[in-house]
């Protein structure tokens, strides 16, 4: 077997002829244009991203490296996304995945990457460092509660001359939102589709917000992804939702938002029930894995320098150590209101993580008080100089990537 990348327009026709074959959530030939549209439109793709495997020519096996902008508040990372894993039904049982993802995960270190993201299947990927530290949120809302809602301003399906302004939009509301990816005007191709996402416009027929509908298992509308940055607007997104509802005889309204968005708490007023899922370990959905610790921490440093500015405790101390298990070591340095990222240093307090555990912790996804506990259950360690202090370094949040991001 070797081990290569695509190459040529026959590799990439090639690899999207197979993955229509055998993922059946689509007819073969929507599968086949989803994948030509995204190996030949998404903004970031390279040829080099599809890392295969052949064998006398014949492909046996695909992994997808996906890059992306991830937030954490208002901090960029790149991050490597893992997706269209698979093996060629004459390869089964060769561990052709496994080699493939160890291959990706090399492909990740050399080219830098800070972190990387998958949504999987149980029991797979924990083995490559992956771990679930995003959260699931979905609101239910009864439609009778929100029929005297009435829209002040006009609802239409989207044209390809709203993209600019849509990205403008979309990437101010989710500016400081931890886990949100950032998106350039070339995400929008398999997102802006005038079936599914209707822009509420001015009386010049400018964008002002959105909602993005789209059809769930069982037939009904869901609301993938609502963006309403006034009162206005949102009184006006959720009454055109209320009438699509009506049409289809809905009795429920359903969300896909965090649980913090500014819709959500809108909602509240209306009856909302929030259903908020978090992941437990082998389930493989929702999953992170670090990559680079010190690549991390210095893409996070205005982020850490907000919370050492706003912490007595942090302030109190000169800094702490890093060591993982895989994704390396590093030293967080205080001073004067400033955070270096070094490599380790003496003097300092010295905490020893799986890399998984520590993950969760830098995204937000548990408290302080569960990563020590989980730490040291798993035979790491944490002086008790730390305790106090990890709170307010890595502080809870709602991590929350939207579902049009996914992958």
């Amino acid at each position: 077997m070797k081990f290569t990348c695509a190459k040529t327009g026959k590799d990439l026709e090639e690899i999207a002829d197979m993955m229509g074959k055998i993922f059946r959530r689509k007819n073969w030939f929507e599968f086949y244009q989803m994948r030509m549209a995204y190996q030949t439109k998404a903004p970031y793709y390279k040829p080099e991203h599809s890392r295969i495997v052949r064998e006398k020519g014949k492909i046996l096996g695909h992994v997808s490296i996906i890059e992306k902008y991830m937030r954490i508040e208002d901090c960029i990372v790149k991050i490597a996304g893992i997706g269209d894993v698979y093996t060629h039904p004459d390869a089964r049982g060769k561990h052709v995945a496994s080699h493939l993802m160890n291959d990706a995960i090399d492909y990740m270190r050399k080219r830098r990457y800070p972190l990387t993201m998958l949504y999987g299947i149980p029991n797979f990927y924990h083995k490559f460092g992956y771990i679930e530290a995003m959260m699931d949120s979905k609101i239910f809302l009864p439609v009778k509660h929100a029929v005297k809602v009435v829209s002040e301003l006009t609802l239409r399906p989207c044209a390809e001359s709203d993209v600019p302004a849509l990205n403008k939009i979309y990437n101010n509301h989710f500016r400081m939102k931890t886990g949100s990816i950032r998106r350039a005007p070339a995400s929008w191709y398999n997102i802006a589709n005038p079936k599914e996402l209707f822009v509420v416009a001015d009386s010049r027929n400018r964008p002002l917000g959105y909602v993005i509908l789209r059809t769930g298992g069982a037939g009904d509308l869901y609301a993938a992804e609502v963006v309403a940055p006034t009162e206005q607007i949102r009184k006006s997104a959720l009454a055109f939702y209320v009438q699509k509802a009506k049409e289809s005889f809905m009795p429920e309204l359903e969300f896909h938002i965090a649980p913090d968005d500014p819709y959500a708490f809108f909602l509240q007023d209306f009856g909302a029930r929030f259903v908020s899922r978090y992941f437990a370990e082998g389930e493989g959905s929702a999953m992170l894995g670090l990559i680079n610790l010190p690549l991390f921490l210095n893409r996070i440093k205005p982020v850490l320098e907000r919370r050492l500015a706003s912490s007595e405790k942090l302030q109190k101390i000169k800094g702490l150590n890093f060591i993982t298990d895989s994704a390396g070591k590093a030293a967080l340095i205080f001073r004067k209101g400033n955070v270096a990222v070094t490599g380790i240093t003496k003097g300092l307090e010295t905490m020893e993580t799986p890399q998984t555990y520590l993950t969760r912790s830098l995204i937000g996804h548990w408290d302080s008080e569960r990563f020590i506990s989980r730490v040291r259950e798993s035979g790491g360690f944490i002086p008790e100089k730390l305790e106090s202090v990890l709170g307010d370094l890595f502080p809870v949040q709602f991590p929350y990537t939207n579902e049009p991001d996914y992958f």
